[in-house]
């Protein structure tokens, strides 16, 4: 269907040959990826200088494997760049181009370096038919180094026994909100008791206020003993 585009072709450059002798001739035939399984008409032109040709016409039978997936497409949003704390969105897109129709496969899309992963599984992909994934969900973490990782596409597809598998790039772009701030200054008041407490009095203000009660202890008795000598002189002179 698409020879025109991709033609299933290849020539020899021009040589002599001579009467009585036989040569041979290597040709290549690239077939493509999406060429349909069918019979084919193999021809072979043999043309001298003035175009005078020899024809021949044989039956190629073309045939493609049992089982064949293959990774048409994978797409991300918002894109390959994504910034740390985001959501990545990924959806891939499946073509079956081998004999057998393809149940039950697994596609899981994964950034190892971030421990990311997440799993989809496809019911069904038909013989020639294409299909795509759910969209799947991976949210880099906010504070992630900025770089480039590996983001891995795996498919897993008949029973397990068949793998595919392709690699894509991501970039991860610094978030701000991660950058170290000044760590909070917390300012502890301390409030003034309401009555002074004895018990809080240091070393010093407890010796003075010992010598203040001595001191009027001595005052006291010093007026007391006065009063006494008082009245003694008084009853003395009485008499």
């Amino acid at each position: 269907e698409y020879n025109k585009n991709s033609r299933i072709f290849d020539s020899t450059p021009l040589f002599d040959a001579d009467a009585g002798v036989s040569y041979v001739k290597k040709l290549h035939l690239s077939l493509p990826e999406d060429v349909d399984e069918d019979s084919y008409r193999l021809r072979l032109v043999v043309a001298d200088r003035n175009d005078d040709q020899l024809v021949r016409d044989y039956q190629l039978k073309l045939d493609v494997p049992r089982h064949l997936l293959k990774i048409k497409d994978v797409l991300l949003y918002p894109g390959t760049t994504v910034k740390g704390g985001d959501v990545l969105l990924s959806s891939v897109r499946l073509e079956n181009q081998g004999e057998k129709d393809e149940e039950d496969v697994k596609v899981t899309v994964s950034v190892p370096a971030l421990k990311l992963s997440a799993s989809d599984f496809v019911d069904e992909v038909e013989n020639g038919r294409q299909e795509e994934t759910e969209e799947l969900f991976l949210r880099v973490p906010k504070c992630a180094e900025a770089g480039t990782y590996p983001l891995s596409v795996q498919v897993s597809y008949d029973r397990g026994h068949q793998q595919v598998s392709e690699e894509r790039s991501l970039v991860v772009t610094h978030n701000t909100a991660c950058d170290e701030q000044a760590k909070p200054v917390v300012v502890v008041q301390q409030t003034q008791p309401s009555a002074p407490l004895v018990a809080a009095e240091p070393s010093a203000g407890k010796l003075r206020r010992a010598l203040e009660i001595v001191l009027v202890g001595l005052v006291v008795l010093l007026i007391i003993v006065g009063l006494i000598i008082g009245f003694a002189k008084l009853s003395s002179d009485d008499e």
